[in-house]
């Protein structure tokens, strides 16, 4: 007869688990014709294998580690005739394939609708060097460990090709996620790091418990589009993806007299002889002095996707005419994650570490999330081709599981992932056509906040800048609109999520601190903040190189 999901999927007691393993020995020690032999073939001890298993077994934590010891233990035999088959048909596969070949691990075959070249710029024959930071030899290592046919080439071989593949049925714990892959381009001499994403499918024996408050949420209705690329727009636009604060504050700070928050002008009065390049709807300037030529770029916020190109423009002029950059974050209420990381690449010259999110999972995302896929779903059934559908495809289904898996395993926050939606996801990769290539002077102060906190900490953990003014606020996190409460109609933000910066530290609460720290002060206040003006050129002049006498000359005056 056959079980059903909830028998087939129920958890196993650890009695269970124990006598299933007494049959396995048992099976093996009458049936199982080349035992004896193996004690002298490969030195086996099956005794104190037995034993071995028998209390790892017994301490298990759940049935998945229960199926991936039957099939560590199995593959002690060392036999290509001896596999396993653990009642699952969830698998992963990085959309790559990798081969052994005079000894190291080949680049082979791209599925370049799932990791286009922008995206995944890596060639069949580049050497792989490592995936999520762990060198493929040890990943190999463990492997054979799992699944060994007993011939020294042959299996590593079979766990080359089992690195970016995986399936539970083999005994195998499933990655999921985005994972780094390190690759050393052939001719190159130093490796690039690029990411791609496990792509899952299929049904886990773990089921879903859920602890999530389901709570009314209309925070932004599921957005409807044609294709891929109109449908990632959208979807950045959703609260979840978005680290800017909430319209209501804003609005009540601007009517306090905070105007400063967002505006495209610079609060300073720009240093005398500033040219300001023409056509760009944010203070964008270059001035000369001590021998060296200063840019002034504005960033009053991250929240229009159009404002990537006005950064593009205003860089390109930058690189030509600058010997370094002070980029004017201040006062700066936030925006689009995505939109950050995009800005970012402008400046990265290698593979940058983006900023991550520890989610507070609950039905309303997972819902969510499954509502999108079903829209991808649709669309990719009219087009199969639609490259942006397929990569938002293996994004989506990443984060739902994501969360689904913090459910079941009761945590309280997932573990860091990416909600950057463009881009190599959980790395930023440097901007294809623009890069600013001179050192960059960031002024940051305590109006800064969410997206805010967030693009000077990715530039500094990841050392591209010089940090300069006051600690920002420390709004680290997604926020999303709750109610109404029944009664009271009351209507309330709740931050979901906690941003992990690249260096492992929260923003939350923490800021981001400056390298210089700048006190505006009263004459700032009164005469257009020269003081604060002087103070930061000063610190510009050192990043270009200037001359340390002419320097202090300038301070003199």
């Amino acid at each position: 007869m056959a079980m059903t999901a909830q028998t087939s999927f129920a958890a196993l007691t650890a009695d269970q688990r124990l006598a299933d393993f007494s049959e396995l020995v048992s099976i093996l020690q009458r049936n199982y014709g080349p035992l004896h032999i193996k004690q002298k073939t490969i030195q086996l001890d099956f005794a104190k294998d037995v034993e071995d298993y028998k209390a790892r077994i017994a301490a298990a934590r759940g049935d998945a580690e229960f199926y991936q010891l039957l099939a560590r233990f199995l593959s002690t035999l060392r036999d290509a005739h001896v596999s396993s088959e653990v009642p699952s048909t969830y698998k992963a596969t990085l959309a790559f394939t990798s081969d052994r070949v005079e000894g190291r691990i080949l680049i082979d075959k791209i599925d370049r609708l799932k990791l286009p070249e922008e995206l995944f710029p890596v060639q069949k024959g580049d050497q792989l060097i490592s995936i999520g930071g762990v060198p493929v030899e040890k990943i190999m290592a463990e492997l054979n460990e799992q699944s060994n046919p007993g011939n020294d080439e042959g299996s590593l071989r079979i766990a080359a090709s089992n690195l970016t593949n995986r399936r539970e049925a083999r005994g195998f714990a499933v990655p999921k996620g985005i994972t780094t892959v390190s690759v050393l381009p052939k001719g190159a001499a130093v490796p690039v790091t690029v990411t791609a994403t496990w792509a899952t499918s299929g049904i886990p024996f773990t089921e879903l418990d859920d602890l999530g408050n389901l709570t009314d949420d209309d925070s932004g209705a599921l957005p409807t589009a044609a294709n891929g690329r109109d449908l990632l727009a959208q979807l950045k636009k959703l609260p979840m993806f978005n680290a800017m604060l909430p319209q209501v504050v804003l609005d009540d700070m601007k009517q306090a007299g905070v105007s400063d928050i967002g505006n495209p002008k610079s609060m300073f009065k720009l240093p005398e002889g500033a040219k300001e390049i023409p056509g760009l709807p944010v203070t964008a300037a270059i001035y000369e002095v001590a021998g060296k030529k200063i840019g002034i770029l504005r960033i009053p916020e991250y929240a229009d996707d159009s404002f990537l190109e006005v950064m593009a423009r205003a860089l390109v002029v930058m690189e030509q005419e600058t010997d370094a950059l002070v980029l004017d974050q201040t006062n700066n209420p936030g925006g689009s994650v995505s939109l950050v990381s995009d800005i970012v690449g402008l400046f990265a010259d290698k593979s940058y570490v983006d900023m991550n999110f520890k989610v507070r999972p609950s039905l309303n995302w997972i819902k969510k999330f499954d509502d999108i896929n079903a829209k991808i779903a649709e669309m990719l059934a009219a087009d199969p081709n639609d490259a942006a559908g397929n990569a938002l495809q293996a994004r989506f289904q990443y984060l739902s599981q994501e969360l689904r898996d913090t459910i079941a395993q009761k945590r309280f926050l997932t573990t860091p992932i990416s909600l950057n939606l463009t881009g190599s996801f959980g790395m930023i990769q440097p901007n294809s056509m623009v890069h600013y290539t001179k050192p960059v002077l960031l002024l940051i102060n305590e109006l800064d906040f969410s997206g805010g906190d967030a693009f000077p900490a990715i530039m500094k953990d990841n050392g591209r800048v010089t940090l300069f003014g006051a600690k920002t606020n420390g709004a680290g996190g997604n926020v999303s609109e709750y109610g109404p409460l029944a009664n009271s109609y009351f209507k309330f933000n709740l931050t979901e999520s906690l941003m992990v910066r690249p260096n492992g530290a929260y923003i939350e609460n923490q800021g981001v601190k400056p390298d210089v720290a700048y006190r505006v002060t009263e004459d700032d206040f009164m005469n257009d903040y020269r003081g604060y003006v002087k103070a930061f050129t000063v610190e510009a002049l050192k990043l270009a190189g200037a001359d340390p006498a002419a320097v202090e000359a300038f301070k003199a005056k």
